[in-house]
């Protein structure tokens, strides 16, 4: 069995709680800007996302941290994995219909979607095309 590395899993622990509380925050603030029907307005079904697998990344972030601070190999919780890995898969599904519904809403709201440069990057939907970058 290979050796526990503290430092290693600590500061990996702290990667991830990093990158939830940004995905959380990114999640939060597109979602917000959608409901209050902001004139520029960024979604996608990655960002919609986020926020529901942050819980996860969460999780492992904290059993990352416990196992570098204990030193030792403990057993992680099934039942609250399992949970969470229920609200991950409802997430998917969940972001994807609302992604859907957003990009239906928003146009018949007269908004237009301007020109994405990547796959990945959110969709951006604005009251004018001038906005447009």
């Amino acid at each position: 069995m290979d050796k526990i590395n503290p430092i290693q899993l600590i500061l990996s622990s702290i990667a991830l709680l990093i990158l939830a509380i940004f995905g959380i925050y990114l999640s939060a603030t597109y979602y917000i800007d959608y409901f209050q029907m902001k004139p520029r307005i960024l979604f996608s079904f990655q960002t919609g996302f986020i926020c529901f697998a942050s819980p996860l990344v969460l999780y492992f972030s904290y059993y990352s941290f416990i196992l570098g601070y204990k030193k030792k190999l403990i057993r992680m919780n099934n039942k609250l994995a399992g949970f969470l890995g229920i609200i991950f898969i409802i997430g998917i599904v969940f972001s994807f219909f609302f992604s859907t519904y957003v990009r239906i809403d928003l146009t018949s709201n007269g908004y237009y979607t301007c020109y994405k440069s990547s796959i990945f990057a959110p969709n951006e939907y604005v009251i004018s095309k001038e906005m447009c970058k």
